[in-house]
């Protein structure tokens, strides 16, 4: 069977009642905001906000940095775009933003938000996408950096995955720890960090040797003013743990979408009815509709409802807080991806010849983008093509060049491969002779990835 660019996605349909809508469900370029009644229950839709605000893709938390008992968005861009952190009203509205790391870097950013110094303000954690070092930094409201003034490199200088990121006060003595989780090509990992980036502690919440990557949120699930660390793969069957977050014993597992899910899972603990304890918030990051599900801390299911069009087969990011003084909790649903056509394929490659760039899409969400070079004299053909085989090295050769053992190669047309060129570093302009160019930190990851 020939493997395509883009294999055919799993995708079953859940037959989830949607929740009773106050105006008509967010179209998948849209974020919606969700609100809490006194119960906690069931939520309604509120308002959307629109992709110049907040673009699918964006990684999201949501804490209140007024102090006023009114949460703000924190907004972190996406693969493709500059590490700008964002903060927004509810409403859509931009307070400020700031470039958590240096510009040129374009690999997105992922956020969350805690009190990690202890001085009663809220601050910004903000690690890595893949494709660079895995480093996280801290700032205060302002985009000033706090902390330490290098960051914290959690998995090394080597890693290169991308860095899922929480934070949350683990041991009761009113800071917030910096808690990570290592990405695609790394062990499930877990680390605890303090402001300083001294390790607190570690753990693997999966099989050490599997490498999916995984996703994590951290909340107070049982009240006792200390965190609870979810973890959920980033590709898999959508198998959540619970661990205690100071001891790191296993609290509880389930399966959050039934035994027909695969995919990733999106989590994000939120105190929905102001009671002190949080509730697990579930939705598909890929590989699903825009299902939310509401968990307690033992796994049972409490609500669930869909937060977009049923068509919608993005994934989606999830953060909460509260969204007026003392009134009603809200949380906020982001699309992973704009374009559904491509969310019916598993993965897909799109080669954009007039901005020299590949973008590598999961389930129609985005999880890496870079420069390449095409053929001079418009010679890479156009078109929908198969991955045809993945030979390890292959001879390139021809009138004036001779290229031996080229590591990673996919060929997707006879004698045309996307493949590692060692022989240049002019990406971002045409320089082959037909084939895509890539860098090597690139080739090797989009060799294994596909």
């Amino acid at each position: 069977m020939k493997r395509l660019i883009a294999l055919i996605a799993l995708l079953a349909a859940m037959p989830f009642p949607a929740a009773a809508a106050s105006e008509p469900p967010a179209a998948a370029y849209e974020s919606a905001v969700w609100s809490f009644g006194a119960d906690g229950k069931m939520p309604v839709p509120v308002r959307r906000i629109q992709p110049e605000a907040l673009a699918p893709g964006s990684s999201v938390a949501m804490a209140d940095f007024g102090n006023d008992g009114v949460a703000e968005i924190i907004v972190g861009a996406g693969p493709g775009l500059a590490p700008r952190v964002t903060m927004l009203r509810t409403d859509g509205s931009a307070i400020q933003s700031f470039d958590a790391f240096d510009s040129g870097m374009t690999s997105g950013v992922r956020v969350a938000a805690g009190d990690t110094n202890g001085d009663g303000a809220v601050d910004i954690v903000v690690g890595t996408g893949p494709g660079v070092v895995g480093r996280v930094m801290i700032f205060d409201r302002t985009g000033a950096v706090t902390g330490s003034s290098s960051g914290i490199t959690p998995y090394g200088q080597l890693f290169r995955g991308g860095v899922s990121v929480a934070a949350g006060d683990t041991d009761g003595d009113g800071r917030a720890e910096i808690i990570t989780g290592a990405g695609r090509g790394g062990g499930p990992q877990i680390r605890i960090f303090n402001d300083e980036g001294e390790v607190k502690g570690q753990f693997y919440a999966f099989e050490k040797k599997d490498h999916r990557g995984i996703t994590i949120a951290a909340g107070d699930l049982d009240g006792d003013g200390k965190v609870e660390i979810m973890a959920a793969l980033a590709d898999s069957d959508g198998t959540v743990k619970v661990f205690d977050g100071l001891t790191f014993a296993l609290r509880t597992s389930f399966k959050s979408f039934g035994e027909k899910f695969s995919g990733g899972v999106s989590l994000a603990a939120v105190d929905v009815n102001r009671d002190g304890v949080a509730k697990i918030l579930a939705a598909p990051s890929s590989g699903g509709g825009p299902q939310v599900r509401i968990f307690d801390r033992k796994g049972k299911v409490r609500a669930q409802f869909y937060s977009h069009d049923t068509a919608m087969r993005t994934g989606l990011a999830l953060a909460g807080g509260p969204l007026a003084g003392t009134g009603p909790v809200a949380f906020v649903a982001v699309p992973q991806g704009s374009d559904t056509a491509k969310a019916k394929y598993s993965k897909y490659i799109e080669v954009d010849l007039s901005e020299q760039r590949l973008r590598a899409y999961e389930r129609g969400a985005m999880v890496r983008t870079f420069l390449i070079s095409s053929g001079l004299k418009d010679s890479t053909p156009r078109g929908t093509f198969a991955v045809m085989a993945k030979p390890y090295k292959v001879r390139y050769r021809g009138p004036g060049y001779d290229f031996g053992d080229v590591p990673w190669n996919l060929r997707f047309q006879p004698g045309i491969y996307i493949h590692y060129a060692y022989w240049h570093k002019n990406f971002g302009r045409p320089m082959s002779h037909g084939c895509v160019n890539v860098d090597r930190i690139n080739a090797e990851w989009i060799y294994n990835w596909a």
